[in-house]
């Protein structure tokens, strides 16, 4: 295997566009850069969104949504894993780490407190005591770890379970 040349980085608006078009794929590899790229419009984007659900809707109608949101987010973290040949259940179960913590803490006490402007340090004290919200915030840091691991390093440059590599022209001897 010879690597002999490296594909160009897709600008933020390639990556974008890459990104919402594959939006459910979870087939596949994402290259670094495109991940990333995607990664900061779908922040900016999700900000937007998550002001305008909590506007309009209650606490529980705005966190499910906003978990709708998040889940587009599972697919290129899933490619992103593949690329570097890494279990896409890493993915999985941080979102699902994600679901549990959103509406357990939408449906206990503190999302109404959580959501109103006149939240207290006590509030917040109260919320990290919780042994089920430290729990879930200590799992769901270590699988973020992670996936934030896998992200930055570069994809594998040979053809792996998943497909070719994004990046990488490869030519066989």
């Amino acid at each position: 295997m010879i690597v002999t040349s490296v594909k160009p980085q897709p600008s933020f608006l390639e990556a974008t566009k890459e990104g919402f078009r594959r939006l459910f794929d979870f087939k596949g590899r994402t290259r670094r850069s495109a991940y990333w790229w995607f990664v900061l419009a779908f922040v900016i984007i999700y900000v937007i969104m998550d002001k305008l659900l909590n506007a309009f809707f209650p606490p529980l109608v705005a966190g499910i949504l906003s978990l709708f949101v998040i889940y587009c987010m599972v697919a290129i973290n899933v490619r992103r894993l593949q690329d570097r040949g890494v279990s896409k259940w890493w993915a999985y179960l941080n979102y699902l780490l994600t679901v549990v913590f959103t509406l357990y803490s939408n449906i206990s006490l503190y999302g109404d407190d959580l959501q109103g402007s006149g939240v207290s340090p006590r509030m917040i004290m109260d919320m990290v005591k919780d042994p089920i919200v430290i729990i879930l915030m200590t799992i769901s840091t270590i699988i973020s770890l992670v996936i934030f691991v896998n992200a930055i390093q570069d994809g594998k440059k040979e053809p792996n379970a998943y497909g070719p590599s994004p990046k990488y022209i490869i030519q066989e001897d």
